[in-house]
This record gives C-alpha cells, sequence and structure tokens, in this order.
C-alpha cells in the first residue's frame, strides 16, 4: 500500500506569543515615549528659562545703567525752568500692583555738549530782563552783537542751530559739604556784548550773591532726559524724553517693585528704607541706595511645572491664583553716585 506523503506543520505565531510580544512592544513604546516627553519637557522648559533669565538680565542692564545716571549734572538740588526737579520719583504700586520710576539726568553724550566753554559767573540780574555776566575774561561771542542762535561760540559743525540754547548754574550751597550742590537750569535767548547772557527761567530765590567753586555750562534740551520705566501686561516699559522713545525692552516681566535707602540724618548712611509709599520731597533729596526687584515668567504655563503663585515681593502682595509658570526673581541693589551730596 502507497503512502501519503506526511504534511509538514508551520503554525507560525500562536496568539499568546502575538499578545505577549504585544504587551512588551507596549511597554518598551510607553518607556520611549515616557522618555521623549520628559525630555522635551525638559528642553522646553531649560528654553523658557533661559529666555526669562535673558530678559531679566536686558531689564537689569538698562536699569542700573539709567539709575546709576540719575542726577547727573544736577547736583543734590535741581531746578529747571524755576521748577525743581528731582532725580528720581516713584509711582507706588501699594499691595494691588507694580510699581513705576522716572529717572532724570544730563546726559553728556551729545554731539552739542562742549560747543561752548564753561563759564565763572560775576553777577546776576533776576529783575527783567534776566541776565547773568561772566568773568570779563571770558568772551561769550567773536563776532556779531548780539549773535543769533546757534551763537558764534558754537563748536564749528555742531547741528545745534534748531534745539533750545540752555546753561545751567551750579554752586556749592556749603563749603563745608562740597557734595551739596545746587543747580538751576534756564534758557539763553540771546547775548548782549561779550559777556552778559540774556535768559528766562532763573528763579526769584537765587541768590545774587556769587559763591566761589560757580560755573556756568551749556548744553542743548535734548540733553535734559527724563526716563519712566514701568510694568504692563507682563512686559517692562523704558519712555525716554524728549526723544518720545517708548518701547517694551523685556518681555515676561510679571512685576517690578522699588525700595528706597534714605539718609534722613545726613551722616551719609542708610537709616531707613521706604517700599510702599510714594517718596515725599524731602524723601526725594535723601535717597542714597535704590533697591530693584524683577519678577520674570514665563509666557506658558509649562506642564509637569509645580503648581505655585506669584510671590510677594516689597508691598506687593502674593497672588492668590495656583498656577503652572516658571517664575524667576532677580533682586539687586544701585547706589545712585550722583545723589551722595
Amino acid at each position: 500500500m502507497k503512502k501519503l506523503p506526511r504534511i509538514r506543520s508551520n503554525p507560525g505565531f500562536t496568539l499568546i506569543e502575538l499578545l505577549v510580544t504585544t504587551a512588551v512592544s507596549g511597554i518598551v513604546l510607553a518607556g520611549l515615549v515616557q522618555i521623549f516627553w520628559t525630555t522635551n519637557r525638559s528642553y522646553t522648559h531649560q528654553d523658557e528659562m533661559a529666555t526669562l533669565q535673558q530678559n531679566l538680565r536686558v531689564a537689569k542692564m538698562y536699569l542700573e545703567r539709567d539709575i546709576r545716571m540719575a542726577g547727573c549734572g544736577m547736583g543734590s538740588t535741581f531746578y529747571n525752568q524755576g521748577a525743581q526737579v528731582f532725580a528720581l520719583v516713584n509711582t507706588n504700586g501699594s499691595a494691588a500692583g507694580s510699581d513705576s520710576l522716572v529717572i532724570t539726568y544730563v546726559d553728556y553724550d551729545d554731539p552739542c555738549n562742549g560747543a561752548l566753554p564753561q563759564l565763572t559767573p560775576t553777577a546776576i540780574s533776576l529783575s527783567s530782563p534776566q541776565t547773568i555776566t561772566a568773568a570779563p575774561s571770558q568772551n561769550l561771542t567773536s563776532t556779531a552783537t548780539p549773535p543769533s542762535p546757534p551763537y558764534s561760540s558754537w563748536t564749528a559743525g555742531v547741528a545745534c542751530a534748531t534745539v533750545p540754547f540752555f546753561a545751567v548754574y551750579s554752586r556749592v550751597v556749603n563749603p563745608n559739604t562740597p557734595t551739596n550742590i545746587t543747580s538751576d537750569v534756564f534758557t539763553v535767548t540771546s547775548v548782549t556784548g561779550t559777556s552778559t547772557l540774556n535768559c528766562t527761567g532763573l528763579r526769584t530765590g537765587i541768590s545774587t550773591t556769587i559763591p566761589l567753586n560757580s560755573s556756568i555750562r551749556f548744553f542743548s534740551s535734548t540733553q535734559l532726559v527724563t526716563v519712566t520705566y514701568s510694568c504692563a501686561n507682563n512686559t517692562l516699559i523704558r519712555n525716554q524724553q524728549p526723544a518720545n522713545v517708548t518701547g517694551a525692552i523685556a518681555d515676561s516681566i510679571e512685576d517690578l517693585q522699588f525700595a528706597f535707602g534714605l539718609d534722613t540724618t545726613g551722616d551719609g548712611t542708610v537709616d531707613t528704607w521706604i517700599n510702599n509709599a510714594n517718596l515725599d520731597d524731602t524723601q526725594k533729596t535723601q535717597i542714597r541706595q535704590v533697591r530693584i526687584s524683577i519678577l520674570g515668567r514665563s509666557s506658558d504655563q509649562m506642564p509637569g511645572q509645580s503648581p505655585n503663585t506669584r510671590p510677594l515681593i516689597e508691598d506687593h502682595a502674593a497672588g492668590t491664583v495656583s498656577e503652572r509658570y516658571l517664575r524667576e526673581l532677580l533682586q539687586f541693589e544701585i547706589k545712585p553716585r550722583n545723589m551722595q551730596g
């Protein structure tokens, strides 16, 4: 009897093997997804933190530069066209919001700087018209009398003809405290003869007695700079006048706070800190140190970030909403070197 050929068995994968393989593959894939998600989250956090820190550095750079300039060219007491001007003026945001700060200084980095020589005053008349006479050896003009703006003594090639012609009269109030300098800015309207400035804006309270170490310097209106810092919509805003330049200098800035160290006893050391009110006129002249707090916050809430609230900074109360933003606080102090008088 002839035997039939035996059919070979080729069964493939069993159902159990498929299930085991699927389960193992799922575990491996889940691990890979978890690693990818963790790595991506870590990269996103690091990238966001790097951006946040860069914004904080930019904010610090601008604030530090302008606050150090506060009062430059002004002295401890400064009047512009008869009105007192303070180097630093704050607006406190109380417990509900950010602070703002106005900084004023004379910027000598200007093409008109040095266009006229420094003068030594010898006589002041506050009657109409107001005049200041310089030392006989110092000629204000070299051609026509009176010359027209920008006056004949402007350095050749300096384009200052279209801006007001300012002068600042500075003198030491007390010889025992030579850093206590009073300055008055006024507008020169014309020059009479070779040594007399015709001007407007001199205070009636100015003494006509010329103290030692007095001087008159000249600058253009563009050099008297006022810079305002504020925080709005998570952006640090810087406004500069008279250039009328307003711009966002740093994004992702959630809060801006200022505290002021005052020398109320006149001994040259800080004895009082104020962080919860607008400074009065006396306190504005007593500022010797400024503490700046800048709170950075990521632009979006970050997956995996621990819930947190906006922290208490100076007198600004802590937030009440729990969020998943990345936050970083930068605090530093500055001694305005031009306000030590």
